[in-house]
């Protein structure tokens, strides 16, 4: 319908291109002495992302909400009656995804200047930072499944890549290749789900309008509602599975907080603005089909609020601050999947916004805290820390008050939201409302911890390492306090306080709504909202205030303090050691039968009848050899024999 649709493939060529030059720049100069400067580098490195979500903005305030733009550049795969094509859609949900991952990513990128200045890897690290950025672009433009399966792919890659960037250390390689292994268990349910939707809907199971257009159609109700409920559930079964893996809920939860090897800006790309989010997205970019599912929409919600709750109780545990984020953001997860169960898909989608800008915050702050320290990221030996850093403390406050959900910052109005929606879904909805709550207080607990731990009482490091403790360059600052600004702000979009400001419920209704009103045909109507929001500062403040006396008093007797043990321990191991049970060790003894009792006894078998063809062969060579003594033997035995038989015959 727009001639300008057309040059939508702009916003992921970007930061393509960047991941190209950079790396062709990275792999010239690599065993070379001489070569860019970094800060040439690290412009165009910037440079990419900037320009991408210059884009993206423009394609976001040129059209009003509620109009879409598609664009097909070229056929991809035709087989028989499946035709995939590299099409892209700008919709109001791919805006809002698009506007945050853009900007944050370059945000992220630019604060990834200051953090990875003098590492030897500063050029390939920028290539793999653009990459994922193009993945993940690619991943929610896409018009069809399967252009967005090659973007997940991409992530997952990237993640490895990021993850393992410093491979020298093995625990960092064995992080990266757990991510992948984990993320591909999950790749594998996307798959079976797009085979049976290609199954249920034909060539319209691929692409995301015709696919919608297919459930909504009437002449389609009938096989909807009768034979194809069996298909409707494997596909939602197997894409749940997919986003499982991809958004860390349980039991695919466990690479996660090990991702946390990678440099401080891979933590907080792949934790805010990218990879953790795709489970989020197309939970809502197929709302339409998942609400056909009672049984799997159960199954999420469930699982989304299984997972908060556990990731909650773990953080309580962790001494590395970047790990107590890491489960915060497995714990918020499980907040955005229970919402999608509970047919509160737009809820969830805000809760995504929202997040990235407080969990990056709060990732770039835990940065700029380790980059302070000389690399050290125990927090029990820190503490004072509010003195000698005074602006990443206003940063990590920031996000901290969000993400516990004090009024007014952007977690309060997702969370709450969140929560209500929760409230009024159905029947179990109080149960799950009030363990959703008790969540939150957990949230409160052990985010307060980690502030006090850092901040509070007196440094407990080494003289070394608060000797060397500074703020970090304004690259890094920079992006943290545009993050903080936006922890604080970002969820007034919804609010409706400000005029015209009020566009998430307006844009994502055309996506999510008609699956919302048929998961609840009938308006459940609950307490007040001010209930809500009142009970939910209450969890917040309940949170903090046990955090506070808890761990203020602690604080001089966590110097030489062992870490987690005992029952801590294993609850933070328990999905370990359930993929230790029930996958790793299936899987050696497999090997081990194939190895042993397959390999081997083929290979003796093999080697048997080699020996017996070589004895075999040895004796006939000796009948064929052209020996005289032999040749006279066989010659005079055959006339005796001949001999023989005539006498015989005359006889």
């Amino acid at each position: 319908m727009y001639p300008i649709a057309s040059y939508l493939w702009l916003i992921p060529a970007l930061p393509l291109a960047g991941a190209i030059l950079l790396g062709i720049i990275s792999q010239l100069y690599a065993r070379r002495d001489f070569g860019p400067s970094e800060r040439s580098m690290g412009i165009l490195a910037v440079a990419f992302p900037a320009l991408a979500f210059a884009v993206t903005v423009f394609f976001a305030t040129r059209f009003p909400l509620g109009e879409s733009l598609r664009s097909v550049i070229a056929p991809w795969i035709v087989i028989d009656q499946v035709s995939v094509s590299f099409g892209f859609l700008f919709d109001d949900l791919s805006r809002i995804m698009l506007l945050f991952i853009t900007g944050i990513g370059a945000l992220i990128t630019l604060y990834s200047v200051g953090y990875m200045h003098g590492d030897r890897g500063f050029v390939r690290f920028m290539a793999y930072m653009n990459l994922f950025l193009f993945s993940m672009i690619t991943l929610v433009l896409s018009d069809n499944l399967v252009l967005t399966f090659l973007g997940w792919e991409g992530v997952g890659l990237c993640s490895y890549l990021l993850i393992g960037f410093w491979h020298s250390d093995p625990a960092n390689g064995a992080a990266a290749n757990k991510a992948f292994l984990v993320n591909r268990a999950g790749d594998l349910g996307f798959l079976l789900g797009i085979f049976a939707l290609i199954t249920l809907a034909g060539p319209s199971g691929i692409s995301f309008p015709e696919l919608k257009a297919w459930l909504l159609d009437p002449e389609n109700s009938s096989l909807i509602q009768g034979p194809g409920q069996l298909l409707i559930l494997l596909a939602t079964f197997f894409l749940f599975w997919g986003c499982t893996a991809k958004s860390a809920q349980i039991p695919l939860l466990t690479w996660l907080p090990d991702a946390m090897a990678g440099p401080t800006p891979v933590s907080a790309l792949i934790h805010a603005a990218t990879m953790v989010t795709s489970g989020v997205y197309l939970l809502a970019r197929l709302s339409d089909l998942f609400v056909l599912s009672p049984i799997v929409m159960g199954m999420i919600a469930v699982i989304g609020l299984g997972t908060a709750m556990w990731a909650a109780v773990a953080g309580i545990f962790q001494d590395d601050i970047k790990k107590v984020l890491a489960y915060s953001t497995v714990s918020q997860l499980g907040f955005m999947f229970l919402a999608a169960g509970c047919g509160a898909f737009d809820a969830a989608i805000f809760h995504v916004f929202t997040h990235a800008f407080f969990k990056a915050a709060l990732f770039l702050g835990a940065g700029s805290v380790i980059h302070a320290l000389a690399g050290e990221q125990d927090l029990r030996r820190m503490g004072g820390l509010v003195k000698s850093l005074p602006i990443t403390f206003i940063i990590l406050a920031s996000g901290w008050i969000a993400i516990i959900g004090i009024p007014g910052t952007a977690g309060f109005w997702s969370k709450d939201l969140i929560l209500e929606r929760v409230y009024v879904s159905g029947p179990m909805g109080p149960v799950l409302y009030f363990a959703a709550l008790a969540t939150a207080i957990l949230t409160a607990l052990y985010m307060t911890r980690m502030m006090v731990l850092a901040f509070a009482g007196s440094f407990r490091g080494s003289h070394h390492t608060k000797d060397h403790a500074h703020e970090s360059p304004l690259s890094m600052r920079i992006p943290m306090l545009v993050l903080a600004a936006g922890s604080l702000l970002a969820g007034f979009v919804w609010a409706g306080l400000i005029p015209g400001l009020d566009i998430f419920g307006r844009a994502l209704a055309p996506i999510v709504g008609n699956a919302q009103h048929l998961f609840h045909p009938a308006e459940h109507h609950g307490p007040s909202a001010w209930i809500f929001a009142a009970a939910g500062t209450a969890a917040a403040v309940v949170g903090a205030i046990s955090g506070w006396i808890t761990y203020i008093r602690r604080i001089p007797s966590l110097l030489g303090a062992p870490g987690p043990h005992g029952l801590a321990k294993r609850w933070t191991l328990a999905f370990d050691s359930l993929h230790f049970v029930f996958a790793i060790l299936p899987t050696r003894v497999a090997a081990w039968i194939s190895d042993v009792l397959v390999q081997r006894t083929f290979e003796g078998l093999q080697i048997l009848a080699g020996f017996f063809v070589l004895d075999s062969a040895s004796v006939i060579r000796k009948l064929q050899v052209s020996s005289l003594r032999l040749q006279l033997g066989l010659t005079l035995g055959l006339g005796l024999l001949i001999s023989i038989l005539i006498l015989e015959r005359i006889s």
